[in-house]
């Protein structure tokens, strides 16, 4: 984009009305209470004087209006005092912040509303969105709350024990405008307040390192006093028993819900208090985000002499537990002496990233410290911790002390001296040979070579056909022995050597059949077909099994991560193996059993009538983690569910397949987006077949379920378990089905893994910006799919424009719901005082370019009033768009609209998510635009000049094929000769140049909605066409050049040519296809591959198309309508 000029003031005065301007503007902002989500109180509850509900009204608490009369005599003041107050508070992460309120005290609003009575014995919170807080009487008011000034120093992590001197007592409050932040400088400013959160409970900590935060309770909006006395937290629970223990040993020490409910201990024999040492610091909520810092934060509590333990639980809504007392004896009090394993690190390579070397210490008393007190590194490299790291920048041999230290009082050390050699490249390793006299099935297997102590001692791994053998191999002097359980077929093993700065040591291994002289098979599997729905139960040995017919084939899967990746197998199909137990015709349910005691039931339905694929461009677009973008459905190849003998994951090469996870139920998936990972079953050894029917999968549930709701609400949708239990939903009417727009993409065993953040950017609740109507039903493994749920809402209060005040010196962040978002760099605004920045979606918009359609809306964006204002540095936009409304191979793309030019300018962009993310170095018009494979105007010449054909191959095809009408560039004015072409775009081009008008109605059950539905009516109506065996048209495809030359030789009626193509790889042409190929080559309208290839399967692109199309013309004089 190009930088618009900003006009500068100079001279006093106007800098001085500036000031001024500004001066005022934000006294209006300071005075003027920002309390959109607080909506008043009500108060009541027996443990009241006057138990009756009593509202106080928002601008009553923000004393701006005068309580009532009757709430005034009993108050003995018109208005509520108003307060500000700051608090030190902790997160059950934890982290530290600071916390600023204005607002009420508690005790004013209930001695306003008449006062406890002297049964009162908790108070309850109630937030707008259902969240409920209770406190003890004592706990919320009786009990002195403080705040730690000096909280801080110690750092921002909450487990990092504050100082706690010159404690402040803080009232608790409930405030209208609340400001948060790392340091109370940043609290302090009053423009910082917000209502966002109103109105909020807020309260002191009774210590230092109480975690208070997770119950300021937001969106407050009743409080009620109770008479019900408070339950008691349960007492804690220590992981070993009391008793006699040996030293060393660990115990970890836990409440009911390890969460708010906080374990307070001392080991000196005196009672626990909330000021004693706290041991689950870390909430549970949060184990699997940080399940590598856990034991390091709730650490457990190490026994090395005769020690007590004593223990309580307190937290919020209950009575603290009584004190628990854990005693402990140590069997063995003496500490053998601590030493060091001696062994050199591995040697590093220069300019690489080191593998890393972990030094390893014994005896003493963990935990233990490592450092470096003699000597130095290779530059580039470090000790972290006990472990080398980093990649060294100059070679050489390399000596140095490493000390270790104990955690004993007083502390004991051990020193010795190692050294690191870091060479210029990677080293030769010995030449290894391979076992030619007992390589034979179920024997070990030696590979021997001339002894290299130093490769040996960097030997870091051995891998057989790909796959780690770790554990399963010694070495020693001049051999290495492999264990006789790794080969367990005749064949060709591939095994490589690993080693740290060397060059992998490969051979290849000879594996012959054992004969009368190998050991027996051993352990042989045994698979068991039974139940109701078989007439012959079947066993199977693990022979009987390889003697049956098996099938290879390759399988793309998605987990419930969910992640992408390739299977290949081996095996029996499941069809056959039931069919030799007779599995009857009324057969409805099959489970099947592993040997480590999972199981998993499907229904007859999915597993053996429902066709399954393998999508080859599953992947398309993205990586194997993100499993959450959808791949491309084009190319999908029928496959088998099989039970694999060998299988190998991550891979299509069949090179890699090993029977570690035999007996594998393999199955291919219905939808390019179905989760099938957790369904391929391994260690299979039994399979019931049952005629019960199965059940059905309850219809989804939405939050809000429906109704009169405000513009910017946000639909969750959610199944009985949020796993597998998969919802697909529709916002145009249709019914959907699995090939819809999938809701709970990550699945509720990862939610915590994934964190709320990630879970909710791809479970992405449906932003409703209009009248809407959601149907959505759950589909899953093992049940019926369920009936379809319904949810209408009617959406008011549309919100058009937002604004928000950034400071040019900080920064920060405007945003229109979550339609857009502004991220405003410091220094990116220029001036000193706070600068108003707006967004505003535009409603009568400037029209698509051609080609292209607007998804969302249209925004204007300014500064202070300036729509093109000029930043200093690059401001990052993110737009949403609805990615379920785009094709397989639709992208988004920015464009920004030029006021000069009058048209649209794309922007390049990044697209992570449902946003595209670009940066701009002014403001202008902003949307997403969606390209639109949309059919051409039916112009009788189309004159056009596209900026990417010059010197192309088929430039004079693409323009006779452009001016003839029958296909068109992009708005940037390129062709894209080299893309690939769809099926319904080829056949829109195919049905233009040919003229060809509709003679029936022929419908696809892909195509009832799709741009080109009336294109591919007509050629099939004229026997160009006849789409696959279901149905379907596969309109998104990419067209394949033998179905090209199938529709283009009927669309000119050519006589057919019944015999081989010249081309090496002719035996490649489908059978269907082999005569219209001959034709069209023979024609001249195909023509080969310099390499003398025909590429019958391969992928056709726009310029091949065009010129197929007018190489057809020329021969068959064919004159169309559009010259």
């Amino acid at each position: 984009m190009q930088a618009v000029e900003k006009k500068q003031w100079d001279g006093l005065m106007p800098f001085l009305l500036v000031v001024l301007f500004f001066a005022f503007f934000f006294s209006l902002l300071t005075t003027a209470p920002a309390y959109a989500a607080g909506q008043g109180l009500v108060i009541s509850g027996p443990g009241l004087n006057n138990p009756e509900p009593v509202t106080i009204t928002q601008d009553q608490l923000c004393g701006l209006e005068p309580l009532p009369p009757d709430i005034q005599t009993i108050y003995g003041k018109e208005y509520l005092e108003q307060h500000d107050e700051w608090y030190s508070t902790i997160n059950t992460w934890p982290t530290k912040s600071w916390y600023r309120g204005k607002g009420v005290r508690l005790n004013d609003l209930l001695a306003a509303v008449g006062g406890l009575n002297d049964q009162a014995a908790q108070i309850r919170f109630t937030s707008a969105d259902g969240f409920v807080a209770a406190f003890s009487l004592q706990d919320v008011l009786g009990d002195n709350r403080y705040r730690f000034p000096h909280f801080m120093d110690t750092g921002l992590a909450g487990h990092l024990i504050g100082d706690a001197s010159e404690a402040e007592p803080v009232d608790t409050i409930i405030a209208y405008l609340i400001g948060s932040g790392q340091t109370v400088d940043e609290i302090m400013i009053d423009s910082w307040l917000s209502g966002g959160d109103a109105n909020l409970l807020m309260f002191g900590q009774q210590a230092v390192t109480q975690q208070t935060n997770a119950r300021f309770v937001k969106y407050l909006k009743k409080i009620e006093v109770l008479t019900d006395p408070m339950p008691q937290w349960d007492e804690p629970t220590a992981s070993v028993v009391p008793g006699e223990v040996p030293s060393g040993t660990r115990v970890e020490l836990k409440s009911a819900f390890n969460d708010e409910d906080k374990v307070h201990y001392t080991l000196d024999g005196s009672d626990p208090t909330i000021e004693s040492p706290m041991y689950n610091w870390i909430a549970s909520r949060w184990w699997s985000s940080r399940a590598d810092e856990l034991e390091e934060i709730n650490r457990p509590i190490e026994i090395t002499k005769d020690t007590i333990i004593k223990a309580f639980v307190t937290g919020p809504g209950r009575a603290d537990s009584e004190i628990a007392v854990f005693e402990y004896t140590v069997s063995n009090p003496s500490v053998s002496p601590i030493s060091i394993d001696q062994n050199n690190p591995v040697n590093a390579i220069l300019n690489q990233e080191y593998n890393g070397h972990t030094f390893a210490a014994a005896g003493g008393v963990a935990p233990y410290t490592f450092a470096i007190t003699e000597g130095a590194l290779p530059e580039g490299m470090t000790l972290t911790g006990a472990t080398l790291e980093g990649a060294p920048t100059e070679s050489g041999t390399f000596t140095f002390t490493l000390t270790v230290t104990d955690g004993a009082e007083p502390a004991n050390s051990v020193s010795h001296e190692f050294t690191l050699i870091v060479n210029e490249e990677l080293l030769t390793p010995p030449t290894l040979t391979s076992d030619n006299s007992g390589n034979t099935v179920g024997n070990a297997i030696e590979l021997t070579f001339e002894n290299d102590e130093s490769w040996c001692q960097a030997i870091t791994d051995v891998t057989v056909n790909g796959t780690s053998i770790a554990g399963k191999y010694n070495i020693g002097t001049g051999v290495i022995t492999i264990n006789a359980g790794v080969f367990t077929a005749a064949g060709d093993y591939a095994i490589q050597v690993i080693a740290a700065g060397y060059l992998n040591a490969v051979i290849n291994q000879r594996i012959i059949g054992g004969g009368g002289t190998s050991n027996p098979p051993v352990g042989d599997i045994v698979l068991k077909i039974y139940g109701d729905g078989v007439t012959t139960p079947r066993e199977f040995t693990q022979s009987q099994l390889h003697d049956m017919r098996q099938y290879q084939d390759v399988y793309s899967c998605i987990n419930t991560w969910p992640s992408k990746r390739w299977y290949v197998g081996e095996g029996i199909k499941l069809s056959e193996l039931l069919n030799s137990a007779g599995m009857k015709g009324n057969a409805q349910q099959i489970k099947f059993y592993s040997n480590d005691g999972y199981y998993k039931t499907f229904t007859v339905q999915e597993l053996l009538e429902d066709e399954r694929y393998r999508f080859p461009k599953f992947k398309s677009g993205n990586s194997d983690a993100d499993g959450h973008i959808k791949g491309s459905s084009s190319g999908a190849v029928r496959v088998d569910t099989i039970l694999a003998l060998k299988s190998a994951e991550g891979t299509d090469n069949p090179a890699y397949m090993n029977d570690s996870d035999s007996l594998l139920l393999m199955l291919g998936q219905r939808a390019v987006t179905e989760q099938t990972g957790p369904q391929f079953v391994k260690y299979i050894n039994e399979i019931e077949v049952l005629t019960s029917s199965p059940s059905r999968w309850d219809k989804p549930t939405a939050v809000p379920a429906g109704g009169t709701v405000a513009s910017g609400t946000a639909v969750e949708l959610h199944s009985t378990f949020d796993d597998e239990d998969k919802v697909y939903y529709t916002l145009d009417g249709s019914i959907p089905d699995m090939d819809s727009q999938m809701y709970n993409v990550v699945a509720k065993r990862w939610w915590s893994s994934r964190g709320e953040a990630t879970v909710k950017e791809i479970n992405k609740p449906v932003l409703l910006t209009s009248d809407t109507t959601i149907k959505a039903i759950t589909i899953g493994p093992g049940k019926l799919s369920s009936d379809v749920a319904e949810f209408t809402y009617k959406v008011t209060g549309t919100v058009i424009n937002t604004s928000g005040q950034i400071r040019p010196n900080e920064g920060g962040k405007v945003s229109l719901g979550e339609e857009v978002i502004i991220d405003i760099p410091d220094g990116a605004l220029t001036g000193s005082g706070l600068l108003e920045v707006k967004i505003e979606r535009v409603s009568e918009p400037p029209t698509a370019p051609l080609g292209y359609r607007i998804q969302g809306g249209v925004y204007e964006f300014s500064v202070d009033g300036d729509t093109s204002y000029s930043f200093s540095k690059p401001v990052t936009v993110k737009l949403r768009f609805t990615a379920m409304e785009l094709g397989p191979e639709e992208t988004p793309v920015v464009y920004y609209y030029d006021q000069v030019e009058k048209q649209w300018i794309g922007i390049d962009g990044e697209v992570s998510g449902d946003y595209v993310s670009v940066q701009i170095d002014h403001f202008a018009m902003l949307a997403v635009m969606i390209t639109e494979a949309a059919e051409v105007a039916e112009d009788d010449k189309v004159e056009v000049e596209l900026t990417d054909i010059s010197g192309h191959w088929a430039e004079a095809n693409i323009k006779e094929m452009v001016a003839l009408g029958a296909v068109s560039g992009y708005p940037d004015d390129t062709f894209r000769p080299d893309h690939n072409i769809t099926r319904a775009e080829f056949t829109s081009i195919l049905v233009k140049a040919f003229d060809l008008k509709s003679q029936n109605k022929k419908e696809f059950t892909d195509t009832l909605d799709h741009w080109a539905k009336e294109h591919i009516r007509t050629a099939a109506s004229h026997g160009i066409v006849t789409g696959y065996g279901d149905n379907r048209f596969g309109p998104d495809e990419y067209i394949t050049r033998e179905q090209m030359a199938l529709m283009i030789v009927q669309a000119a009626k050519l006589t057919p040519v019944l015999e081989s193509t010249p081309f090496t790889d002719d035996s490649e042409i489908a059978v269907w296809a082999r005569g219209a190929v001959a034709t069209a080559v023979k024609n001249g309208i195909i023509n080969g591959y310099p390499d003398n290839t025909v590429r019958p399967q391969g992928n056709a692109t726009r310029a091949e198309a065009v010129t197929v199309i007018v190489n057809t013309l020329d021969i068959t004089g064919t004159e169309t309508g559009m010259n």
